[in-house]
């Protein structure tokens, strides 16, 4: 029982014949690549099978329906009706699965398994008795539903008739943004001053915006300084507002529709040339995913910067304008459809100049050709590009045998919801927000903390204001021991511990942790004046006993709280919101999970207190495949 009758079909085309079962799967595996012809869905079959027959995957299939079940069964596929029909005693596919190459010499263990994802819109029936009718009715409805080319709308006129629009909008209250943003400039200016000015620093409101302005290089346009976030909020606003010409959709809810499983298959290709060494086919650039298909990072990475990129022009635009013209504009319907118009076509030009523009970042790569390549579904791999030709990391990589590959995160994009593309509901983006403002507020109470303490910063050196205690390295026959960085870490460990401690407390005044507070903060004084005590030559008698105090204390915190934790029989998930807020439960069972954890790494640190430092020694990674 290893045949299966397979009949396969597209919107012009119906072929059948006998197969292996196991084939059936390179079938099914290869509409991952989105076909929509015999000759495509083919071509997609190379990915799997590594390999081409000479006479092709269909030579021996009659042109036909033939759907009467042979040995193990029978299996359709309709690409017109995006339907799989699998009725079969030797296997049952689905949208998932991997594909498991055998007997392959260059491999270590002699296989692979190769992923396949198929797109949620695919049909998986197992009934075979009645499927034409569904897949007459499943063509009829997507007949109804013909391929937009999205491209169309997203680098075209929809889109460049917002930004012009939402430009020309904020352009009349250049003044008023302005005078904001001079207010949230100060207010920056002032927060910063406040926590990392070493000595008197000016009033920021007697300063001008040049010097209040945060520029990467002097040669920085002001006044993109100035309108940053409001070319953002234009930006957000295309992506966030209803589209006609994409059937009333939000362009950021079709902009992600299928990024999860473009973003996988780019892994799983990834993977496959890794292993084999050589890069798997991709799509040709003919094909209808290609032309038709969703989009990637890579492509969504570009395109945030391409709508930048035109917007800034649109404003730009605005600014060589004269008053009377940019008057006219809101005086006259007419004059406004004719600047309209000609400026779709100008920003049209710009931004196919600004795609075929080697790309600052990419290795004289253009934007164009890294859209091209991710939208032929083709990793870009090779040999390591050194970031840095000096850093020592990069030799090393580029050193390394194999293959390696270039990847574009986002990383630089603005954080609002709009462009974020890990998240695909707004409730989500919200949550992690929810946490990054609790987190700031921790960070800001555990800052206040430690200048109340007087400490210096955790990281870098103490500056001239802080006491020698945090210089003192005390040395003798034995080796060294760095007393004042050590204490400086223990410091902020302690400082960390009493500030999550506080803020749980906050929630609910009920914990009892509040005598943690007063005994971690009377240890570590005690500590701090052992070590204070103590010279160059001489590591005071007291010191290695109040460590070992303030590991006792930092214990007992950590089993206290544990051992609530296990009576609370607390959620895994860190967080929950409600109306917008973390809420007190999830932030306490957070604390409690965080002080326990932090506190791991604080005992070991004290443990270590006054052990001598052993001298590291120059790593050389040149006898080894991995440098790290």
């Amino acid at each position: 029982m290893s045949e299966v009758k397979l009949v396969v079909r597209d919107a012009n085309e119906d072929r059948s014949g006998t197969v292996h079962g196991s084939r059936v799967d390179y079938f099914i595996a290869a509409l991952g690549a989105d076909p929509v012809s015999l000759a495509e869905l083919t071509a997609a079959m190379d990915r799997y099978t590594l390999e081409s027959p000479s006479d092709g995957y269909l030579s021996l299939f009659g042109r036909s329906i033939d759907d009467q079940p042979w040995d193990a069964g029978v299996v359709v596929i309709d690409l017109a009706a995006r339907l799989v029909v699998v009725d079969s005693s030797y296997s049952s596919p689905g949208r998932e699965g991997f594909i498991t190459r055998e007997n392959i010499a260059a491999l270590e263990g002699g296989s692979i398994s190769l992923r396949y994802r198929l797109a949620d819109d695919w049909l998986f029936v197992s009934n075979s008795m009645d499927w034409l009718a569904t897949a007459e009715m499943r063509r009829r409805s997507r007949a109804e539903q013909p391929a937009r080319d999205l491209r169309q709308v997203f680098y075209g006129e929809p889109m460049l008739r917002s930004i012009i629009d939402g430009c020309r909008r904020k352009f009349c209250q250049r003044e008023e943004i302005a005078k904001q943003v001079r207010l949230e400039w100060i207010d920056r200016c002032r927060n910063w001053n406040e926590r990392y000015g070493d000595g008197p620093q000016p009033d920021p409101e007697t300063l001008s915006l040049h010097e209040l302005a945060w520029r990467s290089e002097a040669t920085d346009d002001l006044e993109h300084r100035v309108y940053y976030d409001t070319l953002r909020d234009v930006h957000a606003d295309w992506l966030m507002t209803p589209c006609v010409e994409l059937g009333g959709q939000l362009p950021r809810t079709v902009l992600l529709q299928d990024h999860d499983r473009l973003s996988d298959d780019m892994d799983d290709r990834e993977h496959q040339w890794s292993m084999l060494e050589r890069c798997p086919p991709g799509l040709s650039p003919e094909s209808h995913a290609f032309q038709y298909g969703g989009f990637n990072t890579a492509e969504i990475v570009m395109y945030y910067e391409y709508v930048r990129h035109v917007a800034w022009s649109c404003w730009d635009g605005l600014r060589a304008m004269t008053e009377a013209q940019r008057a006219s504009l809101a005086e006259s319907s007419s004059e406004l459809e004719e600047f309209t118009r000609a400026e779709v076509i100008r920003l049209l030009q710009i931004g196919e100049q600004w795609l075929d523009a080697p790309w600052e970042e990419g290795f004289l790569r253009t934007p164009r050709g890294i859209i091209h390549r991710e939208r032929c579904r083709l990793p870009n791999g090779g040999s390591f590009e050194p970031i840095d030709p000096d850093c020592p990391c990069c030799q090393a990589l580029a050193a390394m045998p194999g293959v390696g590959f270039w990847h574009i995160d986002g990383c630089n994009m603005d954080d609002l919801f709009a462009f974020s593309f890990r998240h695909k509901t707004m409730e989500s983006w919200e949550l992690e927000q929810a946490e990054y403002r609790l987190l700031d507020e921790q960070l800001d109470q555990q800052w206040s903390l430690a200048t109340q303490w007087g400490l210096p910063p955790e990281c870098g050196a103490p500056k001239s204001h802080h006491g020698e205690v945090w210089r003192l390295t005390v040395k003798d026959a034995s080796g060294v021991i760095p007393v004042g960085d050590r204490l400086n870490r223990v410091a902020h460990g302690v400082v960390s511990l009493i500030v999550k401690i506080r803020m749980a407390l906050a929630l609910d005044a009920s914990l009892s942790w509040q005598p943690h507070c007063e005994t971690l903060s009377q240890a570590y004084r005690l500590l701090q004046q052992a070590c204070e005590e103590s010279t160059e030559q001489q590591l005071s008698l007291e010191v290695e006993a109040n460590a070992l105090g303030l590991l006792e204390l930092v214990k007992d915190l950590a089993e206290d709280l544990q051992h609530a934790d296990d009576e609370s029989d607390a959620d895994d998930s860190p967080f929950e919101l409600h109306e917008g807020s973390l809420t007190p439960a999830s932030i306490i069972s957070y604390y409690r999970r965080r002080i326990v954890g932090f506190s791991r790494d604080l005992r070991q640190l004290l443990r270590s207190f006054t052990k001598y430092q052993v001298e590291r020694v120059p790593y050389d990674w040149s006898d080894d495949d991995v440098p790290f």
